[in-house]
């Protein structure tokens, strides 16, 4: 079962999923003769990728058992810089084991470029503990960002509850917006500093009466 497939240059990289997670590198610069040329196998699997340098890819996916059991949304990077041996060089955890799951798979414009090394993805989360404190339930755009060091977290912006989806976000300079529609038949513009990560001000685009709401 293919779960996800990314074309840069000549190069294809294919995830699919059993009971582990080949990354297959492909290698497509003679058409008549795709070539694999490496292979990268651990629990889970990856619904999207993304490049985000020439050797670096982002995978949001599972976490995984060797058996085949879905575990926890993730976030890794792949070192494919030698093609022969593709390496998870970084990976985070979303929800530590609380249910999880992201439409990042389905729709790719939910994952959101912030910069050369900085990206947003979206997951819907049951409430979980972290750290010792519990986080409520709901819709989250997640930051993250690329350090020497790997990936890292940077924020977990709370856009909606339970009763609501994402439908696509993008940023303006230093302001991020986030569409979330709501069971309720109303769909929310949601504003938020990037700077602070705190929410700016919220409108109601449809139902009984347009909103502003001036946080």
């Amino acid at each position: 079962l293919i779960k996800s497939v990314r074309f840069v240059g000549n190069m294809a990289y294919v995830v699919t999923f059993r009971q582990t997670d080949p990354l297959f590198v492909i290698d497509l610069s003679n058409p008549e003769k795709p070539t694999v040329k490496g292979e990268l196998k651990i629990p889970g699997f990856s619904e999207y990728l993304h490049p985000i340098t020439a050797n670096l890819l982002v995978g949001v996916g599972r976490d995984g058992t060797m058996t085949g059991t879905n575990g926890d949304c993730k976030v890794s990077l792949f070192d494919v810089s030698n093609p022969y041996e593709p390496k998870e060089s970084s990976v985070l955890k979303v929800s530590n084991g609380a249910y999880c799951h992201t439409t990042v798979g389905y729709n790719h414009k939910v994952y959101i470029t912030l910069s050369n090394n900085e990206f947003a993805v979206p997951f819907s989360i049951d409430y979980y503990v972290n750290n010792g404190e519990i986080n409520p339930s709901g819709d989250y755009y997640i930051r993250y960002k690329l350090t020497e060091d790997g990936l890292c977290e940077v924020a977990r912006l709370r856009v909606g509850n339970n009763n609501s989806w994402i439908m696509g976000a993008t940023y303006v300079e230093n302001t991020f917006y986030v569409v979330n529609n709501c069971y309720e038949n109303r769909t929310y513009v949601k504003a938020y500093d990037l700077a602070t990560n705190k929410e700016i001000d919220s409108l109601q685009t449809a139902g009984q009466k347009t909103e502003v709401a001036v946080k």
